[in-house]
């Protein structure tokens, strides 16, 4: 057990030991002179940073809870390259080199300091103190800008074999920066090796040097920069000024290696090697920052995807303040220095893009101002197509002017690699291209001049200009030789889209109008100011129209002044329009527009369409049309006059325009003087019986619209006859419908032309309803009332499956299919194959065969089909089987000739004079083929007698070949050359020869 008095005399020597302590820690400061230690601060600081340093301010020694030296207000001396200021400087003292009356410094730290520095020119010493850095600020110079590293976080260890080892992070431009690195102890000869690491942690990226720092202070060495991903490369567009969103993601990871020499204000890098993924690049450059900076760079590039380089996304305004890189790279003079890349080839997609070459020298012009020259820049594209430019670059007036060609010898190829279908460019063309001129461009200004393009063999001279402000002028100024519009007009077209801005949408308008523009590239034209000039010496469509086109066109104001637009002797066509159309970013209006056109070589016209046209319109007179076009362009008036020969063309009405399409109502009238003389050259060589005496007049009101079109109060008077109809077109529904309402139709057909009547359409490309119903047609073929019809119309297909009404007096139904198909053999030929049936009940059989009593009644049943290469030719292929029924009054009269001769010849047994004395009934089944109607049956009954007979009637030869058996209840009579013979009860006859003079034969001979 401890005496209580050791416990006592030990607390009372310990407590007496912590207050020596504590008065020591109080009352040492003031009895150490602090001055004598400031020279050892300012020495060591001067050592490091190798600058002189001066302490402005108290010192200040703290002994808790370990020696430390605070000196504040410290600063290099004004003018060294080197500056630093510093709030405070934290020195940690040794406390046994304190006891005996000295200061030794293990630790500097320096608070909150500013350094400033330049980018080059520094010595680095290896002999310090451990030295860290909080809360500092450091500035690094060029000649021109300063940059500023925030809120940086340093430490400098001393290294026991000598040398320094550090560590820092910082802010730059708002980017996260982290250093680290050491440098050697110096040698005799004054190198010092280093090595050093920059990381983006943000973007994964790292900067590695090494090599020796000389004492010259000069460094050699290799530089590399790592990316894990090329993509992560790009977020130094913080600093770069390069809008990350317009460069696609490229997640491979990027490598960057050179040797790298740093002396004085110069720096080279040699053997330089890029690899992204498998692309790679070799790559050199030396760069100057003296009075006069100067950089060389070149760089060959071996297997590089551009694509992936290529920007994309919207262009991004350049920012107000400069960026790092444009800071670094400003100078006092204009850089100098020369820029050559070549490559053999570049993949873009899955083309191979070969022998690209740049070779620029930048070097200020005469007025000193930075000017970049572009001695070649070339490359060659698919379809063997080579691009090439040289020219000036003024980069304060950001302006270009230059020479430029372009030769092809494949454009198809080169237009399908740019995304343009192969099967849209028409055969034979754009097989070739060669174009040079001139370029100039700026911020207001894109001007190709003394442009020279021949394509296709097509040559094109003259001068295009964009204005790109919006007081700007657009002027274009072309001279062609030869252009198929057909061909190349569409695909014009499509490159002024694609080069123009598109135009911003007009505001509402009227309820008329709606809101969208009523054309937008007419909105787009309004902001166009400028003359627009085009000469082609023989313009062509579809190799049909061909002759001189010149346009003439003033834009200004939303308004375009059409001067002049003309199309001369286009295969006897002379067309003139112009006039001024104004608000064409609104709702436009023409003002007087006018449109002459005339034809002077009618039949030279008409076969450059591939048509032709009668005899006799051949020496027509020459046809005219004058038009003129005023109003606003929503509901616009048009008056048109045409004449050909004596062939009078009216029309007058209004065109209503809307943002949902387009409608037209109107009057039009077309007149012929002479409707027999009309008639003589519709059909010329063929001759009539008759005149027909009177004009010719068709007038109607035309509705047309997107969807509908209907045209009423068709009136249509030819000579004599003529007819009322209503029509309604509808392209609303599927499939399409044709509605034909006819109130009277009072027109002989025969009277116009000889072409037999068909009640159907030919098939064509058009498909559709057709729905057709009327009170009367009548003619010298035929006469129908009351009648109505469908016909369903697909491409090369007619079927005609609903016909009723009265046909020849009696009720009648048709049915008929009609088909066309091409010849396999010859495309360019078609086979025809029509089938069907007709069915007519009580009819009158005097309007369809001649020398039958008007008071004939018959009946028909025909199925029947036909195939021939033209409709003309049916009448040889038609074929089919049928039955008929005719019924003869009494006392009719007979004509022993055409194809009642076999019914004469049967009524003449019994009457002599060809008078029927009672009631005659016919009726048979037939078949025919190929223009033979064969009988087996062919039977003739009256009271006193009857025949039957067998055979057939030959149309193609126009002959009888019948034979059948006469029956009479009595014995008969029969008129002979000098006598009356007695027939027998049963005679047999025969009936052959020429249908209009046949031989029949009786055998009498069993009387």
């Amino acid at each position: 057990m401890i005496p209580s008095g050791t416990v006592r005399v030990t607390l009372v020597f310990g407590l007496a030991l912590i207050a020596l302590i504590l008065a020591a820690a109080l009352l040492a400061p003031r009895m150490i002179d602090m001055r004598s230690a400031v020279p050892m601060i300012a020495a060591d600081l001067s050592r490091a940073l190798g600058q002189p340093v001066q302490v402005r301010g108290d010192a200040l020694l703290s002994l808790v809870p370990a020696p430390r030296l605070i000196v504040r207000d410290v600063a290099t001396v004004p003018g060294d390259p080197l500056t630093l200021n510093a709030d405070e400087v934290r020195a940690d003292l040794a406390w046994g080199d304190l006891l005996l009356g000295n200061y030794s410094i293990s630790t500097l730290e320096l608070v909150r300091p500013v350094l400033d520095l330049p980018i080059t020119g520094l010595d680095v010493a290896a002999e310090l103190p451990r030295l860290s850095i909080t809360r500092g600020q450091v500035k690094i110079r060029n000649r021109e800008n300063t940059f500023a590293l925030e809120a940086v976080e340093a430490e400098v260890l001393p290294q026991p074999n000598g040398g320094l080892a550090w560590s820092a992070s910082g802010i730059l431009d708002g980017l996260v920066l982290e250093t680290e690195g050491r440098i050697g102890v110096r040698s005799k000869a004054g190198a010092q090796n280093m090595q050093a690491t920059i990381k983006l942690p943000e973007a994964d990226v790292a900067l590695d040097i090494s090599g020796v720092q000389t004492a010259d202070k000069g460094f050699a060495g290799r530089a590399t920069v790592t990316a894990l991903h090329a993509c992560d490369v790009m977020t130094l567009s913080r600093v770069l000024d390069l809008p990350p969103q317009r460069w696609p993601i490229m997640r491979e990871p990027l490598k960057a290696q050179a040797e790298l020499v740093a002396v004085g204000d110069g720096v080279t890098l040699s053997q330089g090697e890029l690899a992204l993924a498998d692309q790679t690049a070799a790559f050199g450059a030396t760069f100057s920052m003296g009075a006069q900076p100067t950089f060389s760079v070149a760089a060959e590039l071996r297997n590089i995807d551009l694509a992936p380089w290529l920007p994309a996304g919207p262009k991004q305004p350049a920012p107000i303040e400069p960026k790092f890189l444009d800071k670094l790279l400003v100078t006092a003079a204009p850089w100098q220095g020369d820029i050559k890349i070549n490559g053999l080839a570049l993949r873009l997609g899955d083309q191979i893009l070969r022998d690209f070459a740049l070779d620029v020298r930048a070097a200020p012009d005469q007025t000193g101002l930075p000017q970049t020259a572009i001695r070649n820049a070339a490359i060659t594209l698919p379809g063997q197509t080579r691009l090439s430019f040289a020219g000036l670059w003024n980069d304060d007036a950001e302006a270009l002017d230059g020479t430029w060609r372009v030769l092809s010898a494949d454009l198809r190829s080169l237009l399908a690699w740019g995304g343009l279908a192969a099967d849209t460019l028409p055969a034979g063309h754009f097989s070739s291209l060669s174009a040079t001129g001139l370029v100039q461009a700026g911020d207001r200004l894109f001007a190709l001049d003394d442009v020279s393009i021949e394509m296709d063999g097509s040559q094109a001279t003259g001068r295009i200009a964009f204005g790109l402000g919006s007081d700007a002028p657009t002027t274009i100024n072309l001279d062609i030789d030869r252009l198929a519009l057909d061909v190349y007009g569409p695909f014009l077209a499509g490159v002024a889209t694609v080069m123009r801005d598109d135009a911003p949408l007009p505001t509402a308008q009227s309820d008329s109008y709606g809101v969208k523009p009523l054309t937008p590239w007419l909105a787009a034209l309004s902001k166009q100011r400028g003359n627009v000039r085009i000469a082609i010496k023989q313009a062509s469509w579809k190799d049909a129209l061909s002759g001189s086109f010149g346009l003439d066109l003033a834009l200004s104001d939303g308004a375009a002044d059409i001067r002049s637009l003309a199309f001369e002797d286009a295969s006897g066509l002379a067309l003139w329009m112009g006039g001024k159309v104004r608000s064409l970013g609104g709702v436009p209006q023409a003002e007087g527009v006018q449109v002459d056109a005339k034809i002077a070589d009618v039949p030279r016209f008409v076969r450059s369409l591939g048509g032709s046209i009668p005899q006799g319109l051949r020496v027509a007179g020459p046809w005219s049309l004058t038009g003129t076009v005023s109003g606003l362009l929503s509901e616009v008036g048009v008056n048109v006059d045409g004449k050909i020969g004596p062939l009078m063309l009216k029309s007058a009405g209004t065109l209503k325009v809307s943002d949902t399409g387009s409608d037209y109502e109107g009057r039009v009238t077309l007149s012929h003087p002479s409707a027999n003389d009309l008639r003589a050259v519709l059909s010329s060589g063929t001759s009539f019986a008759g005149k027909l005496n009177g004009p010719v007049e068709i007038t109607a009101n035309i509705k047309a619209g997107a969807q509908q079109t209907e045209v009423t109060n068709i009136d249509f008077s030819f000579g004599p006859y003529g007819f009322q109809a209503q029509a309604i077109v509808n392209d609303a529904v599927d499939p399409r419908s044709v509605s034909v309402s006819v109130s009277d139709i009072n027109l002989d057909v025969t009277a116009l032309t000889q072409t037999a009547f068909l009640p159907i359409p030919r098939p064509g490309d058009w498909s559709g309803i057709v729905t057709l119903a009327g009170q009367r047609l009548k003619s010298s073929l035929f006469e129908a009332r009351d009648f109505s019809a469908r016909y369903a119309i697909s491409k090369n297909n007619v079927e005609l499956s609903e016909w009723t009404g009265k046909l020849f007096e009696g009720r009648a139904q048709l049915a008929l299919k009609w088909a066309k198909t091409p010849n396999p053999e010859k495309p360019e030929q078609w086979s025809h194959a029509v089938q069907g049936q007709v069915v007519v009940n009580d009819a009158n059989a005097a309007l369809v065969i001649p020398g039958l009593p008007s008071k004939t009644k018959g009946d028909l049943t025909f199925s029947f089909a036909a195939a021939a290469s033209d409709a003309a030719a049916w009448s040889k292929t038609l074929g089919g089987t049928g039955e008929f029924h005719l019924t003869l009054p009494a006392s009719a009269t007979l004509k022993n000739t055409g194809v009642l001769a076999p019914l004469s010849a049967v009524v003449r047994a019994e009457a002599p004079d060809g008078r029927t004395p009672t009631v005659v009934e016919s009726t048979g089944a037939f078949t025919m083929s190929a223009g033979v109607v064969s009988f087996n049956d062919l039977t003739v009954r009256a009271n006193a007698y009857s025949a039957t007979f067998g055979g057939d009637i030959d149309f193609n030869r126009d002959t009888f070949n019948l034979k059948g058996t006469l029956r009479l209840r009595d014995r008969g009579l029969i008129a002979g050359p000098s006598a009356q013979l007695v027939l027998p009860p049963i005679v047999p006859m025969t009936i052959t020869g020429a249908l209009q003079a046949p031989t029949i034969k009786m055998d009498v001979s069993q009387r």
